[in-house]
């Protein structure tokens, strides 16, 4: 089972494609986060590879590209890869997003959790109890599904964005 999570956790880190122009910027691939404030390395830094802690972050990184795991609180400013802790946040993501409480202002990828929210997004897959999205193309499966521009604006167990 440990072997499994860790395959899983290196895929991650290695599937994760980074732009050029992030190359050149000074980055560092493992931080570990005792609590807001308490980093390993600056928080002003990027992330390319693993970060990890109790509560990951108060959105001050530049960008976390890999896996960010946080026991209770997963927080950054531009999320790309997998992102996991009791609750998610991030302004802007790409990838999975996984929590009790889920959310992002401009989102591509898919959340699960009791409760999701995303506010900007072209393509997502929303998958909880209760999901809520605006301004969004993409599926939301879950017991209550809120889309402002949905085949239903409110609708149980599936909502669909209609085309544009």
């Amino acid at each position: 089972m440990k072997f499994k999570i860790l395959i899983i956790l290196l895929a991650c880190l290695f599937l994760t494609q980074t732009n050029a122009s992030d190359t050149k910027e000074e980055s560092f691939p493992i931080r570990f986060c005792l609590w807001p404030g308490v980093w390993s390395v600056p928080a002003d830094t990027n992330i390319k590879g693993f970060s990890f802690g109790l509560a990951t972050g108060i959105i001050k990184n530049k960008k976390v590209t890999g896996c960010d795991l946080g026991l209770l609180l997963s927080q950054t400013k531009n999320f790309s890869g997998f992102q996991m802790g009791l609750g998610t946040v991030s302004e802007y993501s790409k990838g999975v997003m996984v929590g009790f409480g889920t959310t992002a202002d401009y989102y591509e990828g898919c959340q699960i959790g009791i409760a999701n929210k995303i506010e900007d997004s072209k393509s997502i897959w929303q998958i909880g109890l209760f999901n809520s999205s605006r301004n969004t193309q993409g599926v939301q499966i879950g017991l209550l599904n809120d889309m402002d521009n949905g085949f239903l604006p409110v609708c149980p167990f599936i909502n669909f964005s209609k085309s544009k």
